[in-house]
């Protein structure tokens, strides 16, 4: 008799159970919009739960909506802590492709420094008309350095351009080239290049030591 009571009161605890997870899955669909109120007339999960909850005494479907409420608290709490977390890092990963994309246009739209219009106008025209300066024959370094130079002092400060020799016979590299001054520092220009690598770093490699330039050369270069 005692072992019949047991499995009546277990299995009756086990239904009381059920019917608090189902309240509370019903209150947790409600509270994130996952279920509308007026759609409980037309759930038949919501109709099975109301006949049998009706079917309990006062007491136990106290018990029902107990523990109902326990639970609930501790998911909604749970869940909305996980969501908070989610949205934040979700911002974060926002905030960090704007940033990069912000990067990435800046870096487009001004390569190196804010002036940067002033050395690709030069460079342009350096392009369109340099010749053969000292007349030895050949279009090289030395008429394109004089070149870069004639047409930025003729547009620009003439103090914030130098021509500037670098001698590296580690490398074998001799050559001529210029160097502009602005408010983000000096910028050693291959008048050679084109605007997305003209820096001497990035048209040359390891190849440019700036150990090895040379200054106050300009006049006698210009000279030639």
């Amino acid at each position: 008799m005692k072992h019949i009571l047991l499995e009546q009161c277990s299995e009756f605890d086990k239904n009381i159970n059920t019917l608090s997870k189902i309240k509370l899955d019903c209150m947790l669909n409600k509270k994130f919009g996952v279920c509308l109120p007026q759609n409980c007339e037309s759930c038949v999960t919501h109709q099975k739960y109301t006949h049998c909850y009706q079917q309990l005494p006062i007491c136990d479907q106290l018990r029902v909506d107990s523990l109902a409420s326990d639970k609930y608290a501790v998911m909604s709490y749970t869940i909305s802590r996980n969501k908070r977390k989610d949205n934040g890092f979700k911002i974060f990963i926002f905030v960090i492709l704007l940033l990069f994309i912000f990067a990435i246009l800046k870096l487009s739209a001004e390569p190196y420094y804010k002036n940067d219009k002033q050395i690709v106008n030069v460079l342009s025209l350096t392009h369109s008309q340099v010749t053969d300066i000292n007349e030895d024959g050949m279009i090289n370094c030395i008429d394109y350095a004089v070149t870069f130079k004639k047409i930025w002092d003729k547009f620009y400060n003439p103090k914030h351009c130098e021509i500037i020799r670098n001698r590296n016979n580690t490398k074998d590299f001799h050559h001529l080239f210029n160097v502009v001054f602005t408010e983000g520092g000096a910028f050693y220009v291959e008048p050679q290049a084109f605007y997305f690598n003209y820096k001497m770093e990035d048209y040359w490699g390891d190849k440019y030591n700036y150990t090895y330039n040379i200054y106050g050369e300009t006049q006698k270069w210009l000279n030639q």
